[in-house]
């Protein structure tokens, strides 16, 4: 992922682009913890025939130096 600032990434899991929206018939933050930059996401999705689909995510955000 060559030339994508990771805080785009970031942003987008956290708020999905309005036509991927349709899929998704709940989302919401399960918990933040600012002191570990770490962030529990929950999505249930509904898809075209098939069950609806819970999925959660644990994002970590992690301060690196650059490479010299």
């Amino acid at each position: 992922m060559k030339d994508i600032d990771p805080k785009n990434i970031l942003e987008y899991y956290r708020n999905p682009p309005m036509e991927k929206m349709k899929m998704i018939k709940e989302m919401f933050v399960i918990e933040n913890i600012p002191e570990e930059k770490t962030e529990y996401i929950y999505w249930r999705f509904k898809l075209p025939m098939a069950s609806d689909r819970d999925n959660v995510a644990k994002i970590v955000v992690h301060d690196c130096p650059d490479e010299a």
